[in-house]
């Protein structure tokens, strides 16, 4: 990760304290029956640690708090105090300096924005922080790094995915797939980590996938799957309608898929439950297979019918602001696909 910026290269580390944290907690379940608090603490001390230094972390930390402690709400006092604790000298901070109480980020709206760019398409305006900078003002009327122009944001790249609703189901399957072929472990590339990307180029991160998959379908180990996978599950998602950047903020995924699935390939229930559901096993198989299949031939079909790609059934285009160039006008330029060499 060290290609990134430095947050960026941190977080990956971080996510490992996570999973360790984890695996403690896990433990200390299979041991007694039920974690201690101790364990518990830890995991959230972990996701503390990363929200400190990136906000994205928040749902998976607010599932992974309920899912550890079921029926102890009093528990979950811990994580609502630690994400108060970082997030309010934050908000006092802006409160002095900008004179608005905002405990979270105000770049919604910028980072859902920019990924409308990170796909083929005929996009309307520049693709770069001072695109959206003139664009936000303009909407908006306000200040464009101001909570108000980032909410006013989100509600017109909201009104865009409804207008445009092929575009943005095209938009899910390219990051979806350069997620897993091109960015499941990204950073950069030394003779140390080659192996990694040998894997990744030959579709080895969909395949961890689907034996965590196989586990989660055929219930062996069910929990303790779906627990270190979470990343995949809650947070890397998020990156297919917001701004990926590259990739950059996929490490934390490729890092839980190799944890939770890896230690299956030598346990001998895993390939027992796979014999007992069989039928499971062959769904997900199947299903895996579909999906690395199709998607990409979805994408060609979708890149090279302008009049599918911009369908507009239920909202005017007119009524956006970023809304594509008419079909049949000169000043709309053909979707460029990428080369065949990235399909």
């Amino acid at each position: 990760q060290i290609a990134d910026t430095q947050v960026d290269a941190v977080v990956p580390s971080i996510a490992l304290v996570v999973l360790a944290a984890l695996l403690v907690h896990l433990a200390d379940e299979r041991k007694r029956g039920r974690a201690t608090f101790r364990a518990f603490l830890f995991v959230n001390g972990a996701c503390a640690l990363w929200f400190l230094m990136r906000n994205d972390v928040l749902p998976g930390w607010i599932a992974l708090s309920f899912a550890l402690a079921p029926r102890r709400w009093r528990a979950l006092v811990v994580p609502a105090l630690l994400i108060v604790m970082i997030a309010l000298p934050w908000a006092l901070y802006k409160q002095r300096y900008r004179g608005t109480f905002d405990p979270m980020p105000t770049n919604t709206g910028e980072v859902l924005f920019l990924g409308l760019c990170e796909v083929p398409g005929a996009f309307p305006r520049e693709c770069s922080d001072a695109g959206y900078l003139s664009w936000a003002r303009q909407i908006s009327g306000t200040d464009p790094t101001s909570n108000a122009a980032s909410n006013r944001a989100i509600g017109e790249v909201l009104r865009h995915w409804i207008t445009y609703p092929v575009h943005f189901l095209f938009m899910i399957a390219f990051k979806v797939r350069r997620a897993v072929f091109d960015f499941s472990w990204p950073g950069f590339q030394t003779p140390f980590n080659k192996p990694v990307s040998v894997l990744r180029q030959a579709g080895g991160f969909v395949w961890l996938l689907a034996v965590v998959a196989l586990a989660v379908a055929t219930g062996h180990e069910r929990r303790r799957s779906l627990l270190l996978a979470w990343p995949v599950v809650l947070n890397m998602p998020m990156f297919f309608v917001a701004f990926s950047s590259g990739g950059r903020f996929y490490g934390p995924a490729g890092i839980s898929a190799l944890v939770a699935a890896v230690p299956l390939f030598f346990e001998r229930g895993f390939y027992s439950s796979i014999a007992r559901h069989s039928g499971r096993a062959a769904l997900v198989i199947a299903g895996v297979a579909a999906i690395s299949l199709l998607v990409p031939r979805f994408e060609r079909w979708v890149a090279t019918h302008d009049a599918v790609h911009y369908w507009t059934p239920w909202l005017d285009p007119a009524a956006s602001t970023i809304r594509f160039p008419a079909l049949g006008t000169g000043e709309f330029p053909r979707s460029s696909p990428p080369s065949p060499d990235q399909w």
